[in-house]
């Protein structure tokens, strides 16, 4: 997964995202037509180049039931924006696992209840606005549990 952390991390450091509030910019894939390090290449070159836009978040709601609960993202259009960028970037090259979040589907959000557990105080993060210093490349590291491995961070321009 492509995603945007507020707080910062390692590469190699194995976390559980649930618990950190992020924005996913793409969710799981599989790489296909080219290596890890070939991806970590594109997208730092990429990175270098575009412009991650702040993230301006708005008020709590519930997002398909009342098992998921999410802070809203209100300039969604930016970050839909910037998730077709990198679907363009690496569509040949990946097979996405769930598909039907990308492109029109794309909902930028910030999820802090999942399956009724609450992964973190939501109320610190309703209507504020962050510059991500970086975006990251995760992979997950545990077939049952929530735990990924930082592969590579890139540093935004912001």
């Amino acid at each position: 997964m492509i995603v945007g952390f507020i707080d910062e991390f390692e590469t190699n450091q194995v976390i559980k995202p649930p618990r950190h509030p992020h924005i996913t910019i793409k969710k799981k894939f599989k790489l296909t037509k080219f290596t890890e390090n070939e991806m970590i290449a594109v997208l730092k070159k990429w990175s270098e180049k575009i412009e991650i836009p702040k993230l301006n978040l708005g008020q709590s709601k519930i997002y398909d039931d009342d098992a998921f609960k999410i802070i809203d993202v209100i300039n969604v259009q930016e970050w839909q924006d910037l998730h077709n960028k990198i679907i363009d970037l690496l569509e040949d090259k990946i097979d996405s696992r769930v598909a039907k979040y990308d492109d029109s589907n794309y909902y930028p959000h910030i999820t802090w209840l999942a399956n009724n557990k609450q992964m973190f105080d939501p109320k610190p993060l309703m209507n504020t606005e962050h510059s991500l210093l970086y975006i990251y490349l995760i992979q997950r590291v545990h077939p049952t549990e929530s735990k990924a491995k930082i592969i590579a961070k890139f540093h935004t321009h912001n």
